[in-house]
């Protein structure tokens, strides 16, 4: 099986990292050029350091951006909260009837 490479794009994100971070290019001149928020370029500095150029493939950090979304919605907290220990309030009154 042939070896996949990192495509032109992460090594563009990877250079654009490394510039800012050798301080060849100032943060607010990348947001700038290359229309980042900070958000998006704290969550390029994430993945870099925990995976290195692979990290920056879009699909990955689309990975990141669902982890990071905002907190869960009713349904999903309801679902979660009905999943208690045994020791929890909600379990002993359960118990308890």
């Amino acid at each position: 099986m042939a070896k996949k490479h990192a495509s032109p794009d992460e090594y563009k994100k990877a250079a654009i990292l490394l510039a800012v971070r050798g301080r060849t290019m100032s943060r607010a001149d990348a947001y700038e050029k290359y229309m980042l928020s900070s958000d998006e370029f704290s969550l390029w500095e994430l993945a870099f350091d925990a995976e290195g150029i692979i990290g920056l493939r879009d699909r990955r950090l689309a990975a990141r951006r669902r982890a990071r979304k905002s907190p869960p919605s009713k349904a999903e907290w309801v679902t979660a909260s009905t999943k208690t220990p045994l020791g929890s309030p909600l379990n002993l009154r359960n118990a308890l009837q």
